[in-house]
């Protein structure tokens, strides 16, 4: 729990609004200095405890109420208590929740993975670049191949899923659907990856089909997508802030930390705060994906891809089988053609692809846009990074 002193000028604007009776905004106000300070767990307990009022309503007036004097009389920490622990105990906001077993979709997958005769597709590729829209295509056109959508596979991935895992082990804190997602990947990546290496052993032909983004657009993509998570409550704190300024500057800095410093030591100290930020950055940009996904799993360099200048796409063949890499920004045009001559069905157009901000409003990301401001000497070490000289030598 912070110190009364960390807390001193927001206390002082808290208490006032709790002397006026607005019970609500006094706690929230502390609560959300809290939660963009170090150690903020707690803080996002208390504004937990809020949001679970207000979508309850059980006997909020008077839980506000109690809580709200005791800021009055100068008692923070029993006031944070209070609703901390009624956050811990009225649980049924999704957020708080992780189930235990994989959805039944992937268990059924990756039985059809088990059948030897069955070829292998995998939509292999980072998360927002369309990666739904291909695997909905794929398995409605290849029904007699296992078509898999994985972003995790290699060693190196994995490891990092379970470092992630160990991070809300050791923590308890962050967001448990965070942490659930990385179990379900690390389960189906390592059962992938054996079924790979047998496939190549035996003959059973693989087809992967992977894409390229630019990396910046690809940072922006995932932080809005990831943004409830990395910020459960983060509405509050733009509804009373009445600004984004503070995720403009916590962008920047996460992107300071993933290309000018080592990103594993900066996501160690994120760890201290919460377990998702911690994962979130360990889990690298889409740069970082190449090198420890594609490249560390199958050998295969960005020279080997076949790429010639601007091409929208391009097909590399290799022993196991062939490796489609789709450029994002022509995928609405292209993916089509490019689909057709990897797998020899009609060509057809992609349905509208998964990458859009649906987790956050379009308010809220254009005033985002308007007011982030990327340092021109990042910008250099983001597309100066060797995928984004390969595929964007414009940039």
């Amino acid at each position: 729990m912070p110190d009364i002193e960390q807390v001193k000028r927001p206390y002082a604007s808290a208490k006032e609004a709790a002397e006026r009776g607005s019970h609500e905004e006094a706690l929230t106000l502390l609560a959300i200095e809290l939660v963009t300070s170090p150690g903020s767990a707690p803080g996002w307990y208390a504004l937990g405890g809020l949001q679970l009022q207000r979508k309850l309503v059980l006997d909020s007036r008077e839980s506000l109420k109690r809580c709200s004097m005791l800021v009055s009389d100068d008692n923070m920490r029993a006031a944070l208590q209070s609703l901390s622990l009624q956050a811990r105990r009225m649980r049924p906001i999704p957020y708080y929740e992780a189930p235990e077993a994989a959805p039944a979709n992937i268990s059924r997958n990756l039985r059809v993975l088990a059948d030897q005769r069955k070829k292998i597709v995998l939509v292999y590729q980072a998360g927002r670049v369309g990666s739904t829209a291909l695997q909905e295509q794929l398995q409605r056109r290849l029904p007699s191949r296992y078509v898999g959508h994985h972003h995790v596979i290699s060693e190196e991935g994995c490891r990092r899923a379970r470092q992630g895992l160990s991070a809300f082990a050791q923590s308890g804190n962050g967001n448990l659907r965070h942490a659930h997602g990385l179990r379900v990947s690390l389960q189906t990546g390592e059962l992938v990856r054996q079924k790979l290496e047998e496939a190549i052993q035996t003959g059973r032909q693989v087809d992967i089909v992977t894409v390229a983004r630019d990396p910046l657009e690809h940072e922006l993509s995932n932080f809005f997508f990831h943004l409830p998570i990395l910020f459960p409550y983060w509405q509050d704190i733009v509804n009373f802030h009445k600004s984004v300024d503070f995720f403009c500057h916590w962008f920047v800095n996460y992107l300071d930390t993933a290309y000018n410093k080592d990103r594993e030591s900066a996501a160690t100290e994120a760890l201290r705060s919460d377990a998702s930020k911690y994962a979130f950055i360990i889990s690298g940009g889409i740069d970082s994906w190449f090198s420890c996904e594609l490249n560390a799993l199958l050998q295969i360099d960005l020279d080997g891809l076949g790429f010639s200048g601007n091409a929208p796409y391009a097909i590399s063949r290799h022993p196991w089988g062939n490796l489609l890499t789709l450029r994002f920004e022509k995928m609405q045009t292209c993916a089509g053609e490019a689909l057709s001559e990897m797998f020899g069905f009609p060509a057809e157009n992609l349905k509208t692809l998964n990458t859009s901000n649906e987790r956050v409003s379009r308010a809220f990301r254009d005033e985002f846009m308007k007011r982030l401001s990327v340092p021109d000497e990042l910008k250099d070490n983001i597309f100066g990074t060797k995928y984004a000289r390969y595929f964007y030598p414009n940039a």
